[in-house]
């Protein structure tokens, strides 16, 4: 899983495709991909600092 990660990290363009459904990842469920679909699509902010 983790070596799919960076990948997908590595090719964004993938996530797009996987959103359109003109490629899938193997050995992951519907449930899996749209997870992880909904991860990369989130925009991410800083937290910024504790106090």
């Amino acid at each position: 899983m983790q070596e799919m990660i960076r990948f997908l990290m590595e090719n964004p363009e993938v996530i797009e495709k996987l959103k359109s459904g003109t490629v899938s990842l193997v050995g992951l469920d519907e449930l899996e991909v749209q997870a992880i679909i909904k991860v990369f699509s989130q925009s991410v902010t800083p937290l910024g600092y504790w106090k």
